[in-house]
Formats: C-alpha cells, structure tokens, sequence
C-alpha cells in the first residue's frame, strides 16, 4: 500500500469556503473544465483538484468515518481493505452491517477514484437487477446510486441510477434517461467476479433547478459512461454535494442472499474544485 499523504491545510481551507458560500451564478458554474493534467495515479483527474480524501483503509479513525452497524452483515477493515459482508439468507433493501460515511459539504467539481474494487467471486446480483455500491447526495435533492446492474449471475455492469434522472448505463441510447456519449463495449463496463477493479468519476453537481450538470465514468481506465445537461439540484436546493457516502446496498425489497458474499476496497481518493 501507498504511504497516505497528509491532507493539506488548503484543502480544509477549501472545504469550508464550499460549505459557507454558493457556487456563484450560472454562467460562471456552467464553464466546463480543461480535463488535463493527471497524475500517474490518478490519470483522469483534472489539474487544479484538491485532494479531500487520501484513503488507505488502515482504520476508520484518520477521517472519523460513521461506520454504525444497523443490519444484518458486517462492515470492517480486514488487511487493509474495507469489506462488506453480505450473509447468506440476508434479505434485500439494506446495507450489511453499516454504511461508511463522512459529512463534508463540498462542491461544485468532484472527482473520486476507489481502487481495487472487488466483487467476491460468487456474487449474486438482486432480482431487480440494482446492486449499489456508493451515492452522491445533493443538498435536498434526491440521490444518485453507483453501482453495478445486473441480475443473479448474470454480467454486472458499471452504471448509475437516479429518481431523477432514471438510469445512465453503458448503452443509454435516451429512450430511458440520459443518452451516454462515451461508447464503451459491454465487456469494457463489465465488472467481472473476483478480479480487483478500479473505479473513476468525475461529476460537475450544476446550479439550482437547472439541468446543467454532467458525469463520467472510468472502468479500469475506460470511459464507460459520459451524460451531460443532468438536473442533480432542486430548485431552491443549495448547489452542494453533503457527503462521502459508501453503501452497498443489494437491490430493493425482497429476495435473498443465496450464499455468504463479499465487495471489498482498497484505496479511496476523493477531490474537488469550486467554481472558476
């Protein structure tokens, strides 16, 4: 594992500027960004981004993550890794054990990479086809789902899904939410059982009420996903982004977990910008 860098006094700095101020008018928030200047590590962030998030899951202890057990299935750091564990027989509709989470107000720009994502080899996908890994939660607005879509053992594909905005797949043509720009194979947005993966986004949260926000998705250094003119705020909604926010929860209600079952992370690393 990576010695962790120690988060710099700027970003904390930058944080509460986000948190005590607006992203500024339309026009201003509207500006695309110029997507250059990545790391080696992190090849799709943008320059300009400050590191918020530099997380080796040694312990829950250097963020002060929530971590509360509330269900069924366990939530811990086994070898420097975070796992879930999704027992056999547990029902659909919740997370195992705890979601981990950290309330920090950040916005307008945020790029976040989860490495070594893992699927146990056995993983069985909900009936419905919906297996969430971490969210995005919009000031009063509704939430968006990363995660993995698909059903019983059948092929998980990396996608997203939103009340709002319905779902954002490999292969959204539009006819059932935002059409995806990039054009990625099914095989390139397939997160295969058992093999580590690596999983990039990087999303611009838009301004009250407008449908001016856009999201991309890397699979192991693939763009799978890119949709653009999203509505993630609320009218009247503060333009912010209010939580790190880890949960996997398998599918909706009903069905069962066939056989004890795992997803595991390595390395987490979340930055932002605010706005030009």
């Amino acid at each position: 594992m990576m010695r962790v860098m120690k988060v710099a006094a700027s970003a904390w700095a930058l944080v509460l500027l986000i948190a005590l101020t607006h992203c500024g008018d339309a026009a201003a928030a509207d500006k695309r960004i110029i997507e250059t200047g990545g790391t080696n590590r992190n090849p799709n962030e943008p320059a300009g981004f400050v590191p918020l998030i530099e997380e080796e899951w040694d312990s829950f202890a250097k963020y002060k993550w929530w971590h509360r057990p509330t269900n069924e299935g366990t939530t811990e750091i086994v070898n420097g890794r975070l796992v879930w564990t999704f027992p056999k027989g547990k029902k659909g509709g919740s997370v195992p054990g705890a979601k981990v989470a950290l309330d920090l107000r950040h916005a307008p720009y945020e790029y976040h990479r989860d490495e070594g994502v893992t699927l146990s080899s056995n993983f069985h996908g909900h009936r419905s086809g919906v297996n969430k890994f971490r969210f995005w939660n919009p000031d009063q607005s509704p939430a968006m789902i990363v995660g993995f879509f698909g059903r019983d053992d059948s092929d998980l594909t990396l996608g997203m899904n939103s009340g709002s905005l319905g779902r954002l797949r490999w292969n959204s043509d539009g006819s059932e939410g935002p059409r995806n720009h990039a054009s990625p194979t099914k095989a390139q947005a397939t997160v295969t059982r058992g093999v580590p993966h690596t999983i990039e986004t990087l999303l611009f949260i838009g301004t009250s009420g407008n449908a001016d926000g856009w999201v991309k998705a890397w699979l192991d250094g693939v763009l799978v996903l890119d949709c653009r003119n999203l509505k993630f705020v609320n009218k009247g909604a503060e333009p912010v982004l209010t939580t790190i926010h880890f949960a996997p929860v398998w599918g909706g209600t009903g069905d069962t977990i066939p056989a004890t079952q795992t997803l595991t992370v390595e390395r987490s690393y979340v930055s932002v910008k605010e706005a030009d």
